[in-house]
């Protein structure tokens, strides 16, 4: 096993090991499963001093305020994209089809268009 402390600036912890592990010498698909406040955010971060600058890398992350962290945290790599699922969704469908109309409203209409039917 590789040693990460001079490249991280500190011990990694067993966990992130097995992360940084995977990054370096893993194939295919990886998932963290931790609890709020593990420090997987933290770990990814990290992790992005062990991708060569050749490699691109993308973040997917739940909403647009963990975009924002993210940016923030990772403003030096150039190789980094981060997106919410829902941006890159969008992405991939415009890439395929072409321009669509987003209504923003779409839950809003629906239900009160519906609210006897969903209420009964």
């Amino acid at each position: 096993m590789k040693d990460y402390t001079k490249i991280l600036g500190y011990e990694p912890s067993q966990y992130q090991l097995d992360v940084f592990e995977h990054i370096v010498h893993g194939q295919g698909n990886a998932v963290i499963r931790a609890v709020a406040g593990a420090g997987k955010t933290s770990t990814i971060v990290a992790a992005m001093k062990l991708v060569p600058k050749t490699k691109k890398c993308l973040f997917i992350a739940f909403n647009r305020s963990i975009v924002e962290e993210l940016t923030n945290r990772l403003s030096g790599y150039t190789n980094c994209t981060i997106k919410t699922i829902h941006s890159l969704g969008l992405q991939i469908v415009r890439r395929n089809i072409g321009e669509v109309d987003i209504d923003e409203y779409k839950y809003k209409t629906f239900i009160k268009s519906n609210i006897t039917e969903l209420t009964t």
